[in-house]
């Protein structure tokens, strides 16, 4: 498995690129993710595994035209660059920030979590920012350029938070995307 792991890394060739996105091997498939040979349409598989570390490595490289958003003209979307940034707080109203329009409520969820982690810690870490990245999506998604309010919410298999340190699976995190005035 270690070959596969150096070739996904460093072969450019695209046909090679995608059977080993298709690996059984989180590793192999976290390599091609990381591939700066790997292709968008690959990224997009990838950005959707069950593997956290997969997803979120493929997110991070996806174009912004291929985030979430659905039909979003992400040209002209302010920041609208391979890694779009936004404003986001937990603070509802901001004295220093002049709102000029609230757009609605967004909202980020993580799924489930990869069982390849070794800490729940870690696992609850990966989560919520697996889920911020979704939050930023679908706010990018409604021309928001801030997203004020935020609060996390986590949930065990049994749907309760309760148990959130022994077998939490998901974060959902929930804001009001706005647009500041520049």
């Amino acid at each position: 498995m270690a070959n596969e792991i150096k070739i996904a890394a460093s072969t450019s060739d695209p046909e090679m690129i995608r059977n080993l996105a298709a690996s059984e091997s989180p590793s192999v498939r976290l390599a091609i993710a990381e591939n700066p040979s790997t292709p968008d349409d690959v990224l997009v598989r990838l950005a959707r595994s069950n593997d956290m570390d997969v997803r979120l490595a493929a997110s991070k490289r996806l174009p912004a035209d291929q985030r979430g958003g659905g039909n979003v003209d992400w040209e002209s979307l302010p920041l609208a660059e391979r890694t779009p940034k936004i404003f986001m707080s937990t603070t509802v109203h901001n004295p220093d920030v002049r709102v000029r329009q609230t757009v609605g409520l967004v909202y980020g969820s993580s799924s489930k979590i990869a069982w390849g982690f070794n800490k729940q810690s870690d696992r609850l870490t990966a989560a919520m920012n697996a889920a911020l990245l979704d939050l930023e999506q679908n706010a990018l998604a409604r021309r928001a350029n801030a997203v004020v309010g935020i609060t996390f919410a986590a949930n065990s298999s049994v749907g309760s938070s309760a148990t959130l340190l022994g077998s939490s699976e998901g974060i959902i995190v929930a804001g009001t995307a706005i647009i500041l005035e520049s």
